[in-house]
């Protein structure tokens, strides 16, 4: 009924799709340039114990850099629409040997997987 009510009185046009933006950014386009440079200088240099950004210190950021206030679950829907996405951090051992690990894989676990596939 509501299509017919519009058509009746608008036409064609009254029934094509209508964009919701939701509300708009608190950072204009020249203030998110700014942020994406202060991102790529790195967290240590924002003096962050660590080099990793994450939505609460990038929160932070935005707050020293501007004097707005975000919500942190906004701030990766705003990293998102920059070009950022999500990486998890992988810590490794610093003893780790690449070579034993990938020596291991090409030779053993073939051998294992076979040996569990005889048990079954």
């Amino acid at each position: 009924m509501r299509w017919r009510d519009a058509f009746a009185i608008g036409g064609e046009s009254a029934l094509a799709p209508k964009s919701h933006h939701g509300r708009p950014s608190k950072l204009d386009a020249v203030q998110q340039q700014r942020l994406l440079l202060a991102l790529n200088h790195g967290a240590r240099f924002w003096d962050f114990p660590t080099d990793e950004w994450n939505c609460p210190r990038v929160k932070i950021l935005i707050r020293r850099l501007f004097g707005i206030d975000y919500h942190v679950d906004y701030v990766g829907t705003t990293l998102h629409r920059l070009g950022w996405s999500v990486h998890q951090v992988e810590y490794r051992a610093r003893e780790r040997n690449e070579a034993a690990i990938a020596a291991w894989r090409r030779e053993e676990w073939p051998r294992l997987k076979k040996e569990d596939q005889t048990a079954s």
